[in-house]
């Protein structure tokens, strides 16, 4: 129990700290570095490769993509921080 307990915690914990990190770190000028050499046809591939199917805005798909893939490892660093400061502050 006291491990499901745990294992919920960090699940809970990573997701408010990849919202967090979502919505208050700009990564709008990194995305648009990034994609702005990105013609529509390859915005077009990029979408039906991921989806299976084309979908109506692509640049806007590979946009919000780029950012979720730029989210991830920002929120799995500051997620790994605050696990090392709580066990830090846990030991006797």
């Amino acid at each position: 129990m006291k491990l499901l307990l745990r294992i919920i915690f960090k699940v809970a914990l990573f997701l408010v700290i990849f919202i967090a990190c979502a919505q208050t770190i700009p990564y709008g000028p990194l995305t648009d570095l990034l994609t702005g050499n990105i013609s529509l046809d390859m915005a077009i591939k990029i979408s039906e490769t991921v989806l299976g199917e084309t979908y109506p805005e692509p640049f806007e798909f590979v946009d919000s993509m780029i950012t979720m893939l730029l989210n991830v490892p920002v929120s799995i660093i500051i997620y790994l921080l605050l696990i090392k400061v709580f066990r830090h502050f846990k030991k006797p």
